[in-house]
């Protein structure tokens, strides 16, 4: 089992509420948290869409220099561990005889365990943004002040996912990496 993932998952929870709390004043108002996460996500969005991009185009650019019989050089080749798909320079081979939904890689895992840490303080931060305006309006029902577009169209539902696909790759059997990456290009927007 490869950490790096684990690792960029909770680096990305831990960071990122560093960063927005670090960012803000000694006594911060609502409208400076909503600032600073806004700053934080565009931050986010571009640090996401270029690892993606860069991931997809070293992928595309690792098959383009394999010979079209490589199927017979990954299942007979010495050297070449299937075991071992955490290797980029084994995994090149590998990947290119199977499709697409199946190739393997470090890097695309880590760019989706940043986003799913992202996606899970980005949470707690809607929720005490809430919380704030509830306060600055003397509201008790904070509940009242949540941003439920973004929560239940965007985060919960892609943040759920992609925790799905965190215990999957913990466990090595991840599908649609790249795939997946392809659609992190939608950050950008």
């Amino acid at each position: 089992m490869n950490n790096k993932p684990i690792l960029s998952l909770i680096s990305s929870t831990l960071a990122y509420p560093l960063l927005l709390y670090s960012s803000l004043p000694h006594t911060p108002t609502s409208q400076h948290l909503l600032l600073t996460r806004e700053a934080i996500s565009a931050v986010h969005c571009v640090l996401i869409t270029t690892l993606s991009l860069f991931t997809l185009h070293h992928h595309h650019i690792s098959l383009r220099h394999i010979q079209p019989h490589s199927n017979a050089l990954s299942q007979n080749t010495p050297g070449i561990s299937h075991k071992n798909h955490n290797d980029e320079a084994n995994s090149a081979v590998i990947n290119a005889t199977h499709p697409l939904i199946a190739t393997k890689s470090v890097l695309a895992n880590c760019i989706t365990a940043l986003e799913t840490g992202y996606l899970i303080q980005d949470t707690f931060v809607l929720l005490s943004l809430a919380r704030f305006r509830a306060r600055a309006h003397r509201d008790d029902r904070w509940w009242r002040y949540l941003n439920l577009r973004v929560l239940l169209l965007h985060h919960i539902p892609i943040g759920g996912a992609l925790g799905v696909l965190q215990w999957y790759i913990a466990h090595g059997r991840e599908r649609g990496i790249m795939v997946i990456l392809m659609f992190m290009g939608m950050n950008a927007s």
